[in-house]
Formats: structure tokens, C-alpha cells, sequence
């Protein structure tokens, strides 16, 4: 998850899961994207960053925005296991 691709990825997927677990449907990156714009507006410029860079071609040679998504994706996978009142760690993903 070092490059802008493997990140966007990682983000978009989080989004997927979160409606999925949320909303009971599995829905496109895009769609998912969308929804998570609302769902989480703290997030907001990191999901937009991941559609827009997925969506557009984004380049390989964007700069690293490796601590911001392993935050979010700790932060999301937390939400979603607490709402189905899973055990999880709690703390950031080495």
C-alpha cells in the first residue's frame, strides 16, 4: 500500500465495506464512495482523493498519502466491527 494505487484501492474497498455492513447491499467503488462522502464527512477529502484518483487515471507518482489511509482504514474497520459488536484491537494497523 505504498503507492497512490494500492491506497486509493485500499480506501475505496473500506467505503465498499462500510455501505455493505451499513447498508446491507454491496455496491460499486464509485457508488460506495459516494455514500461515504455523507457517512463520513471528517473523511471526506481522503475519499474524494481516492475517487478522483481511481476514476481519472490517476498518476503513479502522486505523493504518498500512506499515514492518512492506514488512520482511516483502522478508523473504518473499528466502526464496522463495533456496529456488528465484534472484537477488534483497537489501535492502529502496523
Amino acid at each position: 500500500m505504498t503507492g497512490p494505487g494500492g491506497q486509493s484501492y485500499a480506501v475505496l474497498t473500506l467505503c465498499r465495506a462500510l455501505h455493505l455492513f451499513g447498508e446491507g447491499a454491496q455496491v460499486s467503488k464509485r457508488a460506495a464512495a459516494n455514500h461515504a462522502l455523507t457517512a463520513l464527512p471528517d473523511w471526506a477529502e481522503l475519499i474524494r482523493w481516492a475517487r478522483d484518483w481511481w476514476y481519472a487515471g490517476g498518476a503513479d507518482d502522486a505523493t504518498s498519502r500512506h499515514g492518512e489511509v492506514v488512520r482511516f482504514v483502522d478508523d473504518v474497520s473499528s466502526r464496522i466491527l463495533e456496529r456488528w459488536g465484534l472484537p477488534h484491537r483497537g489501535g492502529p494497523i502496523p
